[in-house]
């Protein structure tokens, strides 16, 4: 059965993973850590987004000095509640892609979990993975699972994934940081990053729309 967060169903060109030589990306996963191993940074909280509804797609946001946008195959979607929305996607198995035409991003950070099909937290596993193939999975993530990136190259694009293994969840981002680093080559954390050649969370299995409310 498929549940529809949406409807009509909007289609827009797929995600192509952009490959960026020789680029030392450092994976973080405490906010704190992130934001000290930068000189400046902007956070985007998604609260100025319609809520609990369908968005445009592709949806445009300027976040301080940074101008991006943000996509999913089968259309966006703003979880969360009436207080604090959150980014989201329509179609379970779509990833939330983040493009960043800016050549200054070098920092992209932020809250990465799962929702359900009302738009409401919900537990999963979550996959964030930057355009050089850095990847990062969150077992059990919740609403205060942070995971950001530093690279030596500009971060161009990022997306995040559920893992639909454990059942019907959508990826859900909040709280994005921009920013650029405080050194060309940052010091990694004791974890070091996880490099994954596969965009996770396209795997069998239902794929399922968000319901419009």
């Amino acid at each position: 059965m498929t549940i529809n967060r949406l409807l009509p169903y909007f289609a827009v060109g797929m995600f192509a993973v952009q490959s960026t030589a020789h680029a030392a990306t450092t994976v973080y996963t405490n906010y704190a850590g992130f934001i000290a191993a930068l000189t400046s940074f902007s956070v985007e909280s998604f609260d100025s987004i319609p809520k609990l509804s369908s968005l445009t797609n592709p949806y445009s946001l300027t976040t301080g000095p940074y101008s991006y946008s943000v996509t999913a195959p089968g259309g966006l979607y703003s979880a969360g509640n009436l207080s604090d929305a959150w980014m989201s996607t329509n179609v379970t198995t779509d990833p939330i892609i983040f493009s960043f035409p800016s050549a200054d991003i070098y920092a992209v950070g932020g809250y990465f979990f799962d929702s359900d099909v009302s738009g409401a937290f919900q537990a999963g596993n979550i996959t964030i993975q930057t355009n050089d193939l850095t990847s990062q999975t969150v077992t059990g993530a919740t609403t205060t699972s942070f995971v950001g990136f530093i690279s030596s190259n500009p971060i161009t694009t990022m997306s995040v994934t559920a893992d639909q293994t454990g059942g019907s969840i959508w990826p859900t981002a909040n709280d994005l940081v921009l920013g650029v680093p405080a050194a060309a080559s940052p010091v990694p954390e004791p974890a070091s990053a996880m490099v994954n050649l596969i965009l996770g969370g396209t795997g069998i299995g239902l794929t399922l729309r968000r319901r419009r409310r």
